[in-house]
């Protein structure tokens, strides 16, 4: 993947050019000295050509992005509304371009500005299912901020983030275990850092992430959202050691309710541990069914 992928860099240039593009038509209307509507009139299709023709260079950078950026399958149907979006504002504004530059139209009639207000809400649409990407799902984010000491603090009280449980890796492994979904269900990110070894290999269906960073700033998030709307029941439990390793087979029924879906599922959940010395850390998990 692209670092950093371009499709950021080019977004703001084509909401900011098109949106302001339809808020200069708007204004040029009502506005009443002509010397200053025209000028509004010429700064707008200026703004309207160039926005248009960055944003085919904003999608073109957003589909690379969709086929390369790991995800799962909550944020892909985000990605695909995203994109279909997207779709939708460049398909509109550009038909807005090409009849106003074929027909040399200056001042657009009601029925144009209608349509483009209709653009400016697709584009704003998919603005906003691209912060979804972004914000909610971590997709394309690559690294979380490590909280330490306070944690950085806006002069309110409490910092960004919660400290990570200072017994929870020194414990047993499968106190790790349940500290681990315990991190995960609350949105602990501090000690699930402090539980995950730095090349931890995370396997959930058909999806892989190879380094904690990796799954940190992708799967994880997915992870938080989901877990908080269902209650866990463990079914059974085999620990193993031998040495510094630790494995363990957890069979669990999950019930609840996600995005309108009751669930009632029976999986099963692998951890492989090794002992630095010092505390227990999660070299492998495996999520599947049962």
């Amino acid at each position: 993947m692209l670092i950093p992928n371009l499709h950021p860099v080019f977004v703001h240039f084509s909401i900011g050019l098109l949106a302001t593009s339809v808020g200069l038509f708007a204004a040029a209307r009502y506005w009443s000295g002509d010397d200053k509507r025209t000028k509004l009139e010429t700064a707008a299709r200026y703004m309207l050509y160039v926005g248009v023709g960055l944003s085919f260079v904003t999608v073109t950078a957003g589909f690379y992005a969709y086929f390369t950026v790991d995800h799962d399958d909550p944020s892909h149907l985000v990605m695909k509304t995203h994109r279909n979006l997207a779709l939708a504002s460049l398909l509109l504004f550009t038909g807005i371009a090409w009849v106003m530059k074929k027909r040399e139209i200056k001042t657009p009639s009601s029925r144009i500005l209608a349509t483009m207000l209709l653009a400016l809400g697709f584009l704003g649409a998919t603005g906003w299912y691209g912060g979804e990407l972004v914000y909610r799902h971590g997709i394309g984010v690559l690294s979380l901020p490590a909280v330490s000491g306070e944690g950085h603090d806006h002069g309110e009280g409490e910092g960004h983030g919660s400290q990570p449980d200072a017994g929870a890796a020194q414990a047993s492994p499968a106190i790790v275990a349940d500290k681990l979904y315990e991190a995960l269900s609350t949105g602990d990110v501090s000690t699930v850092k402090a539980l995950l070894a730095k090349d931890v290999l995370v396997l959930e269906g058909d999806h892989a992430q190879n380094s904690r960073v990796e799954y940190m700033s992708g799967h994880m998030l997915s992870d938080m959202v989901f877990l908080p709307n269902v209650t866990r029941e463990i079914i059974s439990r085999s620990v193993s050691h031998s040495g510094d390793l630790a494995w363990i087979i957890t069979k669990t029924r999950t019930i609840g309710q996600y995005e309108d879906k009751y669930i009632d599922t029976e999986g099963r959940e692998m951890l492989v541990m090794k002992h630095d010395g010092e505390k227990w850390q999660v070299t492998l998990i495996h999520w599947g069914a049962n």
